[in-house]
């Protein structure tokens, strides 16, 4: 069964997880771009624009991770963003960090 609890536990867990990626991805990113001459062509730059959107993603993935912890702490944690409706325990089972019901992420992919 899906809880409040469970959903904390699984958040933290994969909030030092994505920490730990984020910073071997920022060290890797660094190593790349530090020597890196910018010219067209170049490997190293080619493989510094993937690590950096890969970088860029992690970000991201962090931020909404944490952005659900912080709905647990305001005990909003479960509730659609969008239509404020209670979120299906499956739903956030899958996909703890989630912002909004299957409904509205659906209509929001379709409307971007």
């Amino acid at each position: 069964m899906w809880t409040i609890s469970t959903g904390r536990q699984t958040l933290e867990s994969a909030w030092q997880s994505k920490i730990d990626e984020v910073i071997a991805l920022s060290k890797a990113l660094y190593g790349l771009t530090s020597d890196d001459d910018g010219k067209a062509g170049n490997g190293r730059a080619r493989a510094s624009g993937r690590l950096r959107a890969r970088t860029e993603r992690a970000y991201d993935e962090l931020a909404a991770i944490e952005d659900a912890i912080a709905r647990i702490d305001d005990e909003m944690y479960g509730m659609c963003e969008c239509c404020d409706r209670a979120m299906a325990d499956e739903w956030l089972a899958d996909k703890p960090e989630v912002q909004y019901c299957p409904d509205c992420s659906l209509h929001l992919a379709v409307s971007q």
